[in-house]
């Protein structure tokens, strides 16, 4: 399909989701990252916040969700944007007992 004019070749490539489960001192590291660019320039304070959304029609209660879950069971995270505009999601959960 052409590209509409202006458009560069970078929005052509759909967005991608790759997860890893990373073995590091202390426990695991599940690493999510998502290429959609979702986040764009929203200042990171915003993003579990309540009823905030970056899509139309967006209820603003996932991350919010998300983070009280963490937060309840003691997992440490990390949400933010890596230089390349892809969203990074990380996770570290304790070492599984022998």
């Amino acid at each position: 399909m052409p590209r509409a004019s202006g458009q560069s070749r970078a929005a052509a490539i759909p967005p991608r989701i790759e997860l890893a489960l990373l073995r590091e001192a202390g426990g695991l590291r599940l690493a999510i990252s998502d290429s959609g660019r979702r986040l764009g320039d929203v200042p990171p304070h915003q993003l579990f916040a309540p009823f905030f959304t970056t899509k139309k029609g967006g209820q603003g209660i996932g991350l919010l969700f998300v983070r009280e879950v963490l937060n309840r069971h003691g997992f440490p995270y990390r949400l933010a944007p890596d230089g390349a505009g892809d969203t990074c999601f990380d996770i570290w959960l304790p070492a599984p007992a022998a």
